[in-house]
């Protein structure tokens, strides 16, 4: 959610492409209004400094310093700012249960103790960090950055046991060289194979295995953008089988072949999170 980039003092993720980004924006002019991006994703913000209004319909919200906000996907966001502002923020999938208390619809808020705001500010900066500067496994650890954040406000408005036990599974799930059965899995988060497979759907969604075909796909359209790798190659490190798997399963799922998909995110300049490149259907 930012309005302008031609402030240099912007910092945000080159991917604009991608289901996480994020970033930090400063504001100086005296009065500035922006349009939401991204409709499906939710936006993590902090405000530093100064002050910022979001409306939704006819819905305002006042978002000020020493809280976090978790905002809902919407279809129509608009913010808008009287005078400098400072903040950090992050859009991303929700993969965990949120427990924050709804201040307004679709905008949760938890106003944190000065020693958790700072962890939690810590870890969105760490985020923000991770997202510009894309190496290694950045994907993965800024995903569990914001699962931290996530946790931290629910248990601050009284946490669910199963949070916990969820969050290890989605960990575990995400990592693609694990390839742990089912069973050890629901073990490690102590739970039954039935119980693990109708929380972890009730919760998220999609099955565990579902999931997990997710995460590995959504690392493969990473690789596929950031790294010169074939198919093959792409497939053996995401742990897809192989290149004729993973091409079926991404067109499954992202409705393009892997190679359809570097064309035309290659032909196309970085702009807005393009809807037909997200999942649609869940993987079988």
């Amino acid at each position: 959610m930012v309005n302008s980039y031609k402030d240099k003092r912007d910092r945000v993720s080159p991917y604009w492409n991608l289901d996480l980004v994020a970033g930090r924006s400063f504001g100086t002019a005296r009065h500035d209004i922006w349009e939401g991006l991204h409709p499906r994703a939710c936006n993590l913000l902090i405000v530093m400094s100064g002050r910022c209004t979001v409306r939704n319909g006819r819905q305002s919200t006042v978002l000020l310093p020493g809280s976090v906000y978790l905002l809902a996907p919407a279809e129509s966001r608009v913010f808008e700012r009287f005078g400098s502002w400072d903040a950090y923020w992050a859009l991303f999938p929700l993969r965990l249960p949120l427990l924050w208390p709804e201040i307004n619809p679709g905008i949760f808020r938890i106003q944190p103790p000065r020693r958790e705001h700072r962890i939690m500010l810590r870890n969105l900066i760490e985020t923000v960090n991770l997202t510009t500067e894309c190496r290694g496994e950045w994907y993965q650890l800024a995903g569990n950055l914001i699962d931290n954040v996530v946790l931290r406000g629910n248990r601050l408005a009284g946490n669910a046991p199963s949070d916990r036990r969820m969050l290890l599974a989605v960990k575990l799930l995400s990592r693609p060289e694990n390839d742990l059965a089912m069973d050890e899995i629901a073990a490690k988060c102590g739970m039954s194979h039935s119980t693990f497979f109708s929380e972890f759907k009730r919760v998220h969604g999609l099955s565990p295995r579902q999931f997990r075909e997710q995460a590995r796909l959504q690392m493969a359209k990473i690789l596929l953008k950031s790294e010169k790798l074939s198919i093959g190659e792409i497939a053996a490190r995401t742990n897809l089988i192989d290149g004729s798997y993973l091409s079926k399963r991404f067109r499954k799922v992202f409705g393009v072949t892997p190679r359809e998909y570097v064309r035309k995110f290659r032909e196309s300049p970085p702009g807005p999170l393009e809807e037909k490149y997200l999942p649609h259907d869940p993987a079988r």
